[in-house]
Parts: structure tokens; C-alpha cells; sequence
């Protein structure tokens, strides 16, 4: 009975895999620190391409 109770714990899986963020402390809060860089970022550099494309046709 053992190894059926090992082989269900092994197919039922960890209850809290589907969370990427713990909901408190310096995890969280590092990850909130990370994605607003990134979101800057990425507007940075849409924002860079298009005023590259503007210049490049004049």
C-alpha cells in the first residue's frame, strides 16, 4: 500500500505549484520590483524604435 500511496502523492502533485509568486514578503515585492523595470523598459525601447523609424525617413 505504500507504493500506491507514493505513486497518488506523485500524480495528485503539489497543491502550490501554480503560484510564481508567494503572496508575501521580499519575494514578492522583488518580483513587483522586476516586472515594473521590465514594463519600463519595454516601453523604452518601443518608444526608441519608433523615434529611430521616424528618423530614418527623414
Amino acid at each position: 500500500m505504500d507504493i500506491l500511496n507514493r505513486l497518488f502523492e506523485l500524480l495528485a502533485g503539489d497543491p502550490q505549484a501554480d503560484r510564481a509568486v508567494p503572496p508575501t514578503g521580499f519575494t514578492a515585492r522583488l518580483t513587483l520590483l522586476s516586472s515594473g523595470a521590465m514594463a519600463f523598459l519595454a516601453v523604452f525601447a518601443l518608444a526608441l524604435s519608433l523615434a529611430t523609424g521616424r528618423l530614418a525617413d527623414r
